[in-house]
């Protein structure tokens, strides 16, 4: 019941000589175990006693996160999925240089109606701070524009205000 086994290790891999096995044990063979990913056969490619833990440790630990990652796959599955319905719900966020690509403005132009108040937006950050980009939702921007199309002066000739325009800045030049 209670025999001990040594542990057959070649010469030099443990920085002396193999123990004695206890009573009742196979003597040592100097033939490693069979097998590609047995420790004698790295061991025998020349690879060193820390390097040959390091593989094991790293291979258990391998182990024991391939169930985390695979439950971290399936929330962020979960969480796409969250997003494409809120994309159909007008809850998708944009950029500012996606806004100014489709209203065909500079991207200033959006900045100047975000810091104005007529364009909601928010900023992003990390712990508390305002990030460096804007993301504006997509509802926001459509009542944005909706509101844009209320206010738009509709019955007024454009391009009589255009050529009273030009008008007046024809006289501040010539003064």
């Amino acid at each position: 019941m209670g025999a001990t086994v040594a542990i057959n290790a070649p010469r030099g891999a443990t920085g002396g000589a193999p123990r004695a096995a206890a009573a009742g044990a196979r003597p040592p063979s100097d033939a490693p175990p069979a097998g590609p990913a047995s420790a004698w056969s790295l061991l025998s490619r020349g690879m060193n006693l820390e390097a040959l833990v390091r593989s094991i440790i790293r291979e258990a630990v391998r182990e024991e996160i391939r169930p985390l990652r695979e439950e971290l796959k399936a929330v962020a599955e979960g969480v796409r999925d969250y997003r494409e319905v809120q994309g159909m719900h007008g809850g998708e966020f944009l950029t500012v240089e996606e806004i100014a690509t489709k209203l065909k403005v500079s991207p200033g132009t959006v900045r100047t109606w975000i810091a104005a108040g007529a364009l909601r937006a928010s900023r992003p950050g990390v712990a508390g701070r305002d990030g460096r980009v804007y993301r504006i939702m997509r509802s926001d921007l459509d009542s944005f524009l909706a509101t844009k199309q209320r206010d738009s002066r509709d019955g007024v000739d454009t391009k009589a205000e255009a050529a009273r325009i030009l008008a007046a800045v024809a006289r501040k030049r010539r003064r």
